[in-house]
């Protein structure tokens, strides 16, 4: 676990230990030349930043309560499999190689029957509303070239979303407002060429920032015009763009 969780907000101590009790087994941020999927879709000098000051990361309870809700829909779908209410490949990691580098991720669900691989959301209305979603598409792509790298052939890439603030009364109202809480989004599926020279750039930027201290800005659509910055980035108190 990479980040320190704190209570400052006195919340009740069943969500801290939620937060202590994360599964994740994928890298540690501080791994050499092996990368998950989610940082390498994400910006590089935030994970950098990351990596530097992974000692010294907090963040209070009350700022990842959604991590909380977020964990506990992928739990749930997991248990469905488990009992045998949803066939296919749930919840497991894969990993390959790009030049000196290593990829890992997981994915939720995958059918090999059709062909259909399904990563879970659990996001705002707005996420959904967006018109182009590039770091949904930029990992479930990543994902599906994991999936090929292991011998499955993938055909399809989409979402299933769970709406955490979806509101009944919105739909067909406001332009655009997803009309149910669980909606399955398409996400464009690239080629072989387009993916593999998406990871081999991305890989080039991490090498260049971890070893060679060349460490680019954000752009703006990575800090979402500085929405990010502001309540998003756990590094941004370390950020020289945010200074």
């Amino acid at each position: 676990m990479w980040m320190k969780y704190t209570n400052v907000t006195n919340a009740h101590p069943g969500w801290l230990a939620a937060l202590e009790a994360d599964d994740y087994d994928g890298p540690d941020v501080s791994a050499e030349r092996i990368i998950s999927v989610t940082r390498l879709i994400s910006p590089v000098q935030m994970v950098t930043l990351q990596r530097i000051h992974a000692n010294e990361l907090t963040m209070d309870v009350s700022e990842a309560a959604f991590m909380v809700m977020g964990t506990a829909v992928h739990a749930m779908l997991e248990k469905a499999a488990q009992a045998g209410g949803l066939t296919g490949i749930v919840e497991r990691r894969y990993q390959a190689r790009s030049a000196s580098w290593y990829v890992t991720g997981k994915i939720d669900h995958f059918d090999p029957a059709t062909g259909i691989l399904t990563d879970y959301k659990t996001c705002g209305a707005f996420a959904v509303m967006k018109p182009k979603k590039e770091e949904w598409e930029a990992q479930l792509n990543v994902l599906a070239w994991l999936m090929r790298r292991n011998g499955h052939t993938v055909n399809k890439v989409q979402v299933s979303a769970f709406i955490r603030d979806h509101m009944k009364s919105k739909v067909g109202k406001e332009k655009g407002y997803p009309a149910n809480p669980i909606p399955t989004i398409d996400i464009p599926l690239w080629d072989g060429t387009r993916v593999s020279q998406f990871i081999v750039d991305r890989l080039h930027d991490f090498e260049a920032a971890w070893y060679e201290g060349v460490i680019g800005s954000c752009s703006k659509e990575e800090t979402w015009s500085g929405r990010r910055c502001k309540d998003w980035c756990a590094v941004a108190r370390f950020c020289p763009q945010n200074a």
